[in-house]
């Protein structure tokens, strides 16, 4: 399994002022520090296990992978089991192991690091995802703007650089692993800029996500039970193709308790309660 490049932004509106993790200060969002989740969120849907950064947000929760706003790395594989943490090093004191991460790159691993997010005095962290080695820099997928996509390449030196050597810019190095993946190159997407998307077929049945009061979307969950944990989340007004017999689905749509076999746009795939869909 080859390693896709998913974008997202902390910025997008469908989830910048969700609190992060368990911060409680009003800057505690995923537009404002939400960089290190979204990396991540990145990191995972490319492997193939599509979740946004609100997705993984409410995952993370769940699965008590947050001191405070600050993300449990380890906490990553209780979420997503098949993606293993490998190597974590802190180098804000010395210089970063750019072997480990070119290794990594090579076999088709990404990796998230952190740089300096601002030319203003002192070290302000910033997360972003490194897919490539470009001469003596890093090709990368920055979470920050709103929103590059992955048409442009971004170098890492060019906006974090801040007058250092290479090894010296980069002051936090995570490499996760996903079972079954790593075959050397990192594909890009077909359609340049956006992440990609599974259009339904034809004949499909679609359902939509219904907008509610206190809710921004409707969870999905890996089985046909709300009390297994959420994989993802879609959002109000998305609609979702039906992947079981439309006469069941159906029934089971604007009902509580009934799970529904569906597929969102970006691909993720599992069961959405009746009770949060209505036909599209």
């Amino acid at each position: 399994m080859a390693f896709q490049l998913v974008y997202y932004s902390q910025q997008d509106p469908q989830w910048k002022e969700d609190k992060l993790g368990f911060g409680t200060g009003t800057q505690d969002t995923i537009g404002y520090v939400g960089c290190a989740l979204t990396s991540v969120a990145m990191l995972l849907s490319g492997y193939g296990f599509t979740v946004t950064p609100q997705g993984l947000n409410e995952n993370m929760k769940a699965a008590g992978g947050f001191s405070g706003d600050l993300i449990r790395w380890d906490m990553i594989n209780k979420v997503v089991p098949q993606v293993t943490l490998k190597t974590n090093v802190k180098c804000e004191t010395s210089d970063a192991p750019l072997g480990q991460i070119d290794e990594a790159l090579a076999a088709g691993h990404p990796v998230v690091v952190r740089v300096d997010g601002s030319a203003s005095p002192g070290l302000q962290w910033h997360y972003v995802l490194l897919y490539a080695k470009k001469g003596n820099d890093y090709l990368m997928l920055d979470p920050w703007p709103y929103q590059p996509g992955t048409q442009k390449e971004d170098s890492l030196m060019a906006r974090y650089g801040r007058g250092n050597p290479l090894q010296r810019a980069i002051q936090h190095v995570l490499v996760f692993e996903a079972s079954g993946a790593g075959t050397g190159a990192i594909a890009m997407p077909e359609a340049s800029g956006k992440t990609a998307t599974m259009p339904p077929p034809s004949d499909a049945f679609m359902v939509m996500v219904k907008p509610s009061t206190g809710k921004k979307g409707a969870n999905i969950y890996p089985e046909s039970s709300r009390h297994s944990r959420p994989i993802g989340t879609v959002m109000a007004k998305e609609l979702l193709t039906v992947l079981e017999d439309k006469k069941q689905a159906k029934d089971k749509v604007g009902s509580g308790g009934k799970m529904i076999s569906v597929r969102a746009a970006s691909g993720l795939q599992g069961f959405v309660e009746g009770s949060d869909v209505k036909v599209a």
